[in-house]
């Protein structure tokens, strides 16, 4: 495009109230909500520099530090960026009145950071200079219209005649320019939208699928209507249907029979559960869909989804239905460490137990302890792993759905055989089912000794709601995470624990009885 804006300063505002899109917009401006997988500021920033235009100040009221974080010195994108914080937004001029110091008597270019459109830049700088005019206001003619609904198969578009015409917000204006001077008006016919609320965040996206806003959505979308376009590190499972159009990011992954029918935007590191559907929606950076979920005419983000049809954010509780997968862990050293520690100052307060246990057992003609033979997975181990899973022997007492019976094998974890808190180890006869695709993601964590089917309480469930907890959990590990199933799983077998307790006291109670009644 030829370097048209090295003279100039672009200045984006970012003053769109977020209250509509609330929660979404609690910690961060409207600007950084995604348009085709990236914040819609940066989508901006991008195509100033495919321009020519190198500095830019970035205009914040609300939320400024994360905007600070996420643009940083603009230099990933080989541009200087300074943010400035106002107390309120303002208009036009007077936010080139307030940032007069920074401008320094150079022509800048102002625009909001919260619109969509197909503005050629230097054609707008070539019109404002040929004028020689203070300023140059554009004005669109046209607005793009999105429909949706049940009984539409797919999003409608369509173009509405504005009239009276509509100032987008964008305006070139030399150092000199005041608002009673007499300014040339920009015409702006193509397609033209602003993202005030979710559904015209959800209308943006579906949007760039359909090509409308190819000169800005190009980068990330052809904009074909049978195009797929997949970012990097992307994972397929079997029987997997994905219809065009679609955008799907970075460390994507879906499993087996789950299907995209459509109109979707999957941001980065988003995971797709086994059986799950998603059309026309799109679905933020890593977001957990869950087995059998179905999501159409939604924006969701972590916990939160807005349905079309509904009209309001709800927060779902069920992390097995959508959930938010960001968060940080430990390394797995550190981690592997943490839990070793806390596994061996639980030893030395249960070895009273422990040795108590063994010794009623030898009294009995039993072995102090029962050897149990473990499958365990390859992330198991720290360092180098095995070329496959294999198999541990670890002690423990009869009852292995017992808080006691599984105290004896934390001499295991402090030696680091298992972790304190993981996926089951098997038996070392597992059934086929787990030779299934599907069942693979729950490899991909380590073995513990509290697990999430002891956290869930479903050690009578089926063996495939077993392993959906255990692929969550996969999918979802942190050190926050693990702390909240071994207190769970501890809670739960201990009062599974005393249940077992109770029903034999009864039982032999009965028995003693029923002897009793037979004597008589």
């Amino acid at each position: 495009m030829g370097n048209v804006g090295v003279a100039m300063i672009v200045v984006l505002t970012c003053f769109q109230d977020g209250k509509p899109f609330l929660p979404l917009t609690r910690n961060r401006p409207v600007a950084m909500l995604p348009f085709m997988n990236v914040p819609i500021i940066q989508s901006h920033i991008e195509r100033f520099v495919e321009a020519g235009f190198s500095r830019f100040i970035v205009v914040a009221v609300d939320y400024p530090l994360p905007l600070q974080e996420f643009l940083g010195d603009g230099s990933r994108w080989g541009a200087h960026i300074e943010v400035v914080v106002l107390k309120d937004p303002c208009e036009d001029f007077s936010v080139l009145d307030r940032l007069s110091f920074k401008l320094q008597g150079e022509t800048a270019i102002l625009m909001p950071a919260e619109i969509i459109l197909n503005l050629n830049i230097p054609n707008l700088v070539a019109f404002q200079s040929a004028g020689n005019d203070p300023y140059v206001k554009v004005f669109a003619r046209n607005i793009l219209e999105v429909l949706h609904g049940a009984n539409l198969p797919k999003p409608t578009f369509k173009k509405k005649r504005l009239d009276p015409l509509v100032y987008t917000g964008v305006m070139v204006a030399s150092a000199d320019a005041r608002p009673e001077q007499a300014g040339a008006s920009y015409l702006y016919e193509d397609n033209f939208m602003t993202i005030n609320n979710p559904v015209a965040l959800w209308a943006a996206n579906m949007a760039g699928l359909g090509g409308f806003f190819s000169a800005i959505g190009s980068r990330y979308f052809s904009g074909q209507a049978g195009d797929i376009r997949i970012g990097h590190h992307f994972r397929r499972g079997t029987e997997t249907e994905i219809v065009a159009p679609a955008l799907i990011g970075h460390h994507v992954r879906i499993n087996p029979r789950a299907s995209l029918y459509g109109w979707t935007v999957l941001g980065n590191g988003v995971f797709v559960d086994k059986g799950a559907h998603v059309g026309r929606s799109v679905i933020a950076d890593h977001t957990y869909i869950g087995s059998e979920t179905s999501v159409e005419h939604a924006v969701v983000e972590g916990k939160l989804i807005y349905n079309l049809e509904i009209g309001e954010w709800v927060e779902v509780t069920d992390s097995f239905i959508i959930s938010d997968i960001r968060e940080e862990i430990l390394t797995s050293v550190l981690q592997s460490a943490f839990w070793r520690l806390t596994a061996l100052a639980c030893l030395t307060l249960a070895m009273p137990l422990i040795l108590c246990g063994a010794i009623v057992r030898k009294i009995r003609g039993k072995d102090f302890f029962e050897t149990r033979r473990w499958y365990v997975t390859a992330a198991s181990f720290l360092g180098a792993k095995p070329p496959q899973p294999t198999t541990v022997s670890c002690i423990s007492f009869h009852e292995w759905n017992s808080l006691i019976g599984r105290l004896p094998a934390l001499f295991h974890v402090v030696l680091g055989r298992i972790r304190l808190v993981g996926v089951r180890p098997l038996e070392d006869n597992k059934p086929p089912l787990y030779e299934e695709e599907w069942t693979l993601l729950r490899e991909e964590a380590p073995c513990g000794l509290f697990t999430p089917v002891d956290a869930e309480g479903i050690h009578d469930g089926s063996e495939e709601a077993k392993i959906v907890a255990e692929n969550y959990y996969a999918a979802t590990r942190s050190l926050s995470g693990d702390v909240k199933i071994f207190f769970l799983a501890v809670l739960k077998l201990f009062r599974l624990s005393i249940m077992n307790v109770r029903n034999k006291l009864v039982g032999n109670a009965g028995r003693k009885s029923r002897k009793e009644l037979e004597t008589s």
